[in-house]
């Protein structure tokens, strides 16, 4: 059991690990002009700055962590899987178990990536 829960902790630190690395993107022009304290008000306001953060880029940010756990966790649940298969020593019922693991598993995991796709789109295109 506890050879188990080390495997399956080391596997999701590698996930989590993976899954938070940094993005470093070039700020663009607006957001240089907004940021500077020495652009008048008015021009920041022509040009669309804002000081609070739109709610549907929030919402969207929200979802896509969501469902970007969600997946981790399929991805981690068909692995556990794989490893039971392969520890089943034969066992029938254990194999059985351990395929309906990944199969489900599969299943939460196109769901999640349809989820995400679906998400995406019609929040892009109603905002």
């Amino acid at each position: 059991m506890k050879k188990k829960f080390l495997i399956l902790a080391v596997l999701s630190g590698i996930c989590c690990l993976s899954a938070m690395s940094p993005v470093f993107a070039e700020e663009t022009w607006k957001e240089s002009i907004c940021r500077d304290s020495n652009v008048d008000a008015k021009y920041k306001k022509e040009i669309g700055c804002s000081n609070t953060k739109e709610a549907p880029g929030v919402a969207v940010g929200i979802i896509n962590a969501v469902i970007g756990v969600i997946g981790i966790i399929a991805v981690l649940m068909i692995v556990i899987g794989g490893i039971n298969y392969a520890t089943s020593s034969g066992d029938p019922s254990k194999a059985k178990k351990a395929k309906d693991t990944i199969l489900y598993s599969a299943i939460g995991l196109m769901i999640v990536l349809s989820a995400f796709a679906l998400v995406n789109f019609v929040l892009a295109g109603a905002f």
